[in-house]
């Protein structure tokens, strides 16, 4: 369930969630698609994720989603230029810092792309503390991406591999790019989501192994 963020301005929905006809050109390529149409495209918009991370995995997954058009994403540990980059890639998207003004929109899943770094949980708590929470992790020789709900639990796999992170590009360009879809999927309600399972890539970012996990 979607988690009424502490963090934020409170937005002027009305005028930034109308699916206008430059807003159906820029997104038609998702909107002829079965799983989204025009209200999937204005649940997107509608839509807000938090990642904290500064790494290429993070940098792809906020990327991926402010292309797809979910209209807020929620930042910890970016660089200072992350609200222009991801207005280059879509002049929508309304970005924010993790300690921002309180109220506003709902977040539908944290995503820990920090690679388990101490400060995550204590900027993810200030959103979201039931979940869903998706953490990435990464080393020379793959990486593997969790989907858990309730509590937030650190991954014990991503704290052995956080020294190291995300191995190569190919690597945290798959991580990132999956957890965009993930969360996506969560914000539309479609498709599988996979809660409690551990999906394995290699270091090229092919994947490799769906291991089922006590939430499966």
């Amino acid at each position: 369930m979607a988690t009424r963020c502490r963090s934020f301005r409170r937005l002027r929905v009305d005028e930034r969630l109308e699916l206008t006809s430059e807003r159906v050109k820029r997104y038609a390529r998702q909107i002829v698609l079965r799983e989204v149409g025009r209200g999937g495209q204005e649940q997107l918009m509608a839509g807000c994720v938090a990642i904290a991370g500064n790494n290429d995995a993070a940098a792809v997954a906020r990327t991926y989603l402010a292309a797809s058009g979910v209209g807020t994403i929620v930042v910890a540990g970016a660089p200072r230029d992350v609200r222009e980059a991801l207005a280059a890639v879509n002049p929508d998207v309304a970005v924010f810092e993790i300690d921002a003004i309180p109220s506003g929109p709902e977040v539908a899943v944290a995503i820990d792309a920090s690679f388990a770094a101490e400060w995550a949980r204590t900027a993810l708590d200030k959103c979201v503390r039931t979940g869903p929470w998706l953490h990435l992790g990464g080393a020379a020789t793959g990486g593997h991406l969790r989907l858990e709900r309730g509590e937030f639990v650190r991954c014990a796999t991503c704290s052995a591999e956080a020294s190291r992170g995300a191995g190569s590009p190919s690597l945290a360009m798959a991580l990132g790019a999956a957890a965009a879809t993930l969360a996506s999927k969560i914000i539309l309600g479609v498709g599988h989501i996979p809660f409690g399972r551990v999906c394995q890539f290699d270091r090229f970012g092919i994947p490799t192994r769906d291991d089922n996990g006590p939430g499966a």
